[in-house]
């Protein structure tokens, strides 16, 4: 047996081992408890195949399995570990049930088998259909699809397992190369009254539609959530801060190495509202979330008056301990006045610009006090917050009403620092401030309506918002491309002189019918925005402007939206959403996705199309996007188009490799391997190797079994399901090909195939799975130049002619000349090559 054949082989696990697996397990051991598998792979000398270095380059930094063993590997608790323990017998379990059921079938057959030769016996057609019943439960992958949730549900008696990641029925059934990807770190294990959530980075849980979905009571389970491996039980309330539980440094900063909590109230009577729990750099939402009953057994303290206050109302029981924390808070009568260069911010952290006017003449060791006026609409600056991934900041101060003073200074109310966290942002968050004593004490105004009666009157104004298309070449294109016709949806637009704008009534906008875009939005933002979709039609482009349009008017806005003459606009601006922009080829059309965070109760568009130079358009209120035509590269079975935020080094780099290939391509470069046909076709390949690969060098190994896509473990529950994603070949592979092929006896670097048809036979076999890049065109010969790239970074071009004649494959390996090959068709070969 060749052993560079077989160089690996696997090492079973059980589950004694498992049991025994801790945070200093070997990474192999780690992987296979996570993923549910029952053997390692290792080499000849027993050494594991999957190490942490494998295991950062084949998943990244990024990948949930590196953060929890290697990157968070300090952090690792017996908690989770038994936990993922449990996981890993329900699914032995499952996998038992599972074989069980096909012994007994098998039994069954090998008893009624010898009634196959009795024609006559009626009953075991009968018998065979009930097998066949028995063999479709065992095997049919329908039985593990919810198809309410579009999610694999796994259970047994007292097991059941909720993979929370949605698939595609079709794509299990036809076993796809885009079957979608399972995660071991977003699922649901109930077993024995417990029940264990594993959640990761961007999770998005809503706990009365799980609860409802899968008829889940967590309240009656023995409930643990973890946010990778860290367990989530909740804090106190931060001071100053209402709704944010947490534990501060030392220099009064928010601790990022400890889940930290900010709970957004829905409303005043179910208790419930979002929670978002942050650790460290990763975010996972709670959807649902009861303050009250402390939902999945995250217990949150409240301390500060609003906090209890809001808990009051939406449970009587908690009255007497409202009352008993104000209490404390408030025994001190006297509260000390915000001073000017106080360091105050918005919850998020923005800072607020503080400007002492009408108070400057009191002054506390020379900084003047804040007066309600000082502080009402200043300005924020640098707050990070996002709504459901879209910049949201909090840009000024509104209302100020629960922090005055019971009497008045300079004939106004004083803002009182232990009341800061009732100022409200313009988007409705609170603020907080470090506090300071001060030699300026007040009374609370307990009645906040003594405030400015009409300090929030017009403090918005309301403007006209504006979307607007640029239409170019390219993204350093200074002008517009002239339109001078265009379809909104099936409705043709022309004018001669190019088109400048289009305004899209309520008519125009259907709702999305994207089922996989739809499921995406919906889970990260609520139930409170509509969905709405129009398609623009440019030739060969067809835009899919996708709406996010929010039901309700922010607080903010109401006041002058009741005054806004065009409500048809609806109240607020566009936001572009880049993280949700698609750009492919499908068939003969260029497709492009673009998605818009719309005004509240938007029913009408004013859509600009920019025409003449980008500097002579008013950009104010306006929400632009670009639309590109040109420049596409290939990933999977989609032509990606290259959009604005594609890192300009990317096209730069293989825009120089390709005019390299081109100027110097039948010199052969070193780290050229080329193969022609030999039948003047006029056709090859050019295959580019990275300049670090040499083509002497050890073969490659591949890895990527070492650590297939989640519920490897479990795959002998699907029908000849493979959740794995279809690699390129490796550079060693790739020669080890071509060194198979016929020599040209004048140039060992060239390889010879018979025809065009062997060559593009060749061309699909060498590129399957690869990235297509930009075709570019040959400058001498003025033909086509195809390109693909490799997992390894191979480049591989197939070019129309060269001066041999033929159609050729080229191979560049960027290494010394005597290991370069090109390949040729047989007839027709010139004898200068």
């Amino acid at each position: 047996m060749d052993r560079e054949l077989f160089i690996t082989r696997l090492a079973f696990t059980n589950n004694d081992e498992i049991d025994t697996i801790d945070k200093n397990s070997s990474i192999a051991y780690l992987k296979a408890l996570y993923q549910c598998e029952n053997s390692i792979a290792i080499n000849y000398n027993q050494e594991d195949l999957f190490t942490q270095a494998t295991a950062i380059n084949n998943l990244g930094y990024n990948s949930t399995f590196t953060k929890i063993f290697i990157l968070d590997k300090e952090n690792l608790n017996d908690t989770y570990l038994d936990a993922r323990k449990r996981l890993y017998k329900s699914i032995n379990i499952l996998k038992e049930k599972r074989n069980e059921k096909i012994k007994d079938i098998q039994a069954y057959l090998d008893k009624e088998i010898s009634l196959q030769d009795n024609l006559n016996n009626q009953s075991f057609n009968t018998k065979e259909n009930d097998v066949n019943l028995i063999l479709n439960e065992v095997f049919n992958i329908e039985q593990f699809y919810d198809k309410n949730t579009n999610t694999i549900v796994l259970k047994t008696n007292n097991i059941k397992i909720i993979f929370l990641d949605k698939v595609n029925l079709q794509d299990l059934q036809d076993n796809s190369n885009n079957t979608s990807f399972i995660s071991m770190s977003n699922l649901i294990h109930i077993y024995d009254n417990h029940c264990d959530i594993f959640a990761k980075d961007r999770s998005v849980l809503d706990i009365k539609d799980i609860e409802e979905k899968y008829q889940i009571d967590f309240k009656s389970l023995d409930t643990k959530i973890f946010l990778n491996s860290t367990l989530l039980t909740g804090s106190s309330e931060l001071p100053n801060n209402p709704f944010y539980f947490g534990e501060l440094n030392q220099d009064n900063t928010i601790k990022q190495d400890i889940p930290s909590y900010y709970f957004s109230p829905k409303d005043e009577d179910s208790g419930k509202g979002k929670l978002s729990i942050f650790y460290k750099n990763d975010e996972l939402c709670l959807l649902n979330y009861s303050i009250i009953e402390n939902s999945l057994n995250i217990k949150l303290e409240c301390l500060s008056k609003q906090s209890l206050e809001y808990k009051d109302l939406i449970s009587n029981t908690l009255k007497e301990q409202k009352t008993i924390q104000i209490n404390k808070k408030q025994a001190i009568a006297k509260l000390h006045a915000l001073l000017e260069n106080q360091n105050l911010e918005c919850i998020h952290g923005g800072k607020v610009i503080l400007k002492s006017n009408k108070g400057k003449t009191f002054k506390d060791g020379g900084v003047p006090i804040m007066l309600e006026s000082d502080l009402l609409n200043s300005s924020i600056s640098g707050c990070p917050n996002t709504i459901g991934k879209v910049s949201y900041p909090c840009t000024k101060v509104v209302d100020v009403k629960g922090s005055l003073s019971q009497k008045k200074v300079n004939n106004e109310y004083a803002i009182l620092q232990e009341l800061i966290s009732a100022c409200v942002t313009d988007k409705g968050y609170p603020l907080k401030v470090s506090f300071v004593p001060t030699k300026f004490k007040f009374d609370h105004s307990f009645n906040p309506k003594d405030g400015l009666a009409k300090q929030n009157k017009n403090q918005t104004k309301l403007k006209e918002p504006k979307l607007r298309m640029y239409y170019k070449e390219h993204k350093y294109q200074k002008d517009n491309l002239l339109i001078t016709n265009l379809y909104l949806n099936d409705t043709l637009y022309q004018n001669e002189q190019g088109l400048d704008q289009l305004e899209l009534s309520k008519n125009d906008l259907f709702d999305l019918n994207d089922v996989n875009m739809l499921n995406t939005l919906k889970q990260d933002f609520s139930k409170d925005y509509d969905f709405k979709e129009c398609k623009i039609t440019l030739g060969a482009h067809l835009l899919k402007l996708i709406f996010i349009i929010p039901k309700n008017i922010a607080k903010v806005h109401k006041s002058a939206y009741k005054e806004f003459e065009y409500k048809d606009l609806g109240a607020g601006c566009f936001k572009e959403l880049f993280e949700y922009h698609q750009d492919y080829r499908e068939n003969e059309n260029i497709i492009h996705h673009r998605v818009f965070l719309a005004p509240a109760k938007m029913q009408k568009i004013e859509f600009e199309i920019a025409k003449g130079l980008d500097e002579w358009l008013d950009d104010e209120n306006v929400c632009s996007f670009n639309i590109l035509t040109k420049d596409y590269f290939k990933a999977n079975d989609k032509d990606i188009l290259t959009s604005d935020n594609i890192k300009d080094n990317i096209n730069t780099t293989q825009t120089r490799i390709n005019e390299d290939c081109n100027n110097t391509q039948e010199l052969i470069l070193d780290n050229v391997i080329r193969i022609q046909t030999q039948d003047g076709s006029g056709e090859f390949i050019e295959i580019v190797f990275p300049s670090q690969l040499e083509l002497n060098d050890k073969p490659l190994e591949d890895v990527s079994y070492t650590f297939a896509p989640a519920l490897r473990g479990i795959r002998q529950f699907f029908k000849d399901i493979e959740y794995l994603k279809h690699r390129t070949l490796t550079k060693d592979e790739v020669l080890q090909i071509v060194d198979k092929l016929p020599k040209n006896v004048r140039d060992k670097r060239r390889r010879i195939v018979e025809n065009k048809e062997e060559l593009d036979k060749l061309w699909k076999k060498l590129t399957k799975n690869s990235e297509e890049l930009e075709n570019k065109v040959d400058k001498k010969y003025g033909q086509p130049i195809y390109m693909r790239k490799l997992d390894d970074q191979t480049i591989i071009q197939y070019k129309k002619t060269s001066k041999s004649g033929g159609e050729t494959i080229e191979i560049n390996s960027n290494k010394p000349r005597g290991n370069l090959k090109t390949i040729h068709i047989e007839n027709g070969i010139k004898n200068e090559i």
